[in-house]
């Protein structure tokens, strides 16, 4: 489908790709696509993702609940350019063989909130850089808060929301003081769950995106 510049709507539930292992620029540059149906769409022996939804501009919704991607190695530019994405619900991903992940998420400027799970080891590159505009609130979950490279600009518009007791910390780590406001969560264990980028619970390092 790569570059199908005029095809708004896609239906894959009964697409049979088990044994592909490249979807690399499966529907880079569909820029009317509007929706598609992934459902059941069988991605077990994929290795490499990248740029595989690269300039879709117009999707506003994508949901890979049922993407398995346990042998991926590259998921680098992935979701780039999806200018109007709102949501992505990501919290099946399993990017434990993930190497790449290089610009991930740049140009996804409608990104309302991004998720950190606890497990995080390290972010660099400035990753919120190219969401800065759009992005309304970042939880994360880590429960020690290391200093990071997460923007190059202030993030006056965007609430972090840090676990409960944990605010403090998070004002003491300067790296944390880009954003507009920090808040804590309502309970203590709070499961990884919300209608922005939501990240698995394996550990990660963010560097990139």
């Amino acid at each position: 489908f790569h570059e199908c510049l005029f095809l708004t709507n896609i239906n894959l539930s009964n697409f049979n790709t088990q044994n592909v292992t490249n979807m690399t620029d499966m529907f880079h540059g569909c820029k009317s696509l509007t929706n598609i149906n992934l459902s059941n769409f069988n991605t077990n022996n994929a290795i490499d993702m990248s740029w595989m939804f690269y300039g879709c501009s117009s999707l506003i919704d994508l949901d890979l609940s049922d993407f398995n991607t346990d042998n991926v190695i590259n998921m680098s530019w992935m979701f780039s350019g999806c200018a109007s994405l709102k949501t992505l619900n990501l919290l099946n991903f399993n990017i434990q063989k993930v190497t790449d992940m290089y610009r991930i998420f740049f140009g996804c400027s409608s990104l309302e909130e991004i998720i950190i799970p606890e497990t995080v080891v390290e972010i660099s590159g400035n990753p919120l850089s190219s969401v800065y505009n759009s992005l309304l609130r970042v939880k994360s979950y880590l429960q020690v808060p290391f200093e990071a490279e997460l923007a190059s600009y202030s993030l006056s518009n965007t609430t972090l929301i840090v676990p409960l007791g944990l605010k403090n910390k998070y004002q003491e780590t300067s790296s944390w003081n880009v954003f507009g406001k920090i808040t804590e969560m309502e309970s203590l264990h709070g499961r990884i769950e919300a209608a922005g980028v939501a990240v698995p619970r394996a550990e990660v390092t963010i560097a990139q995106w």
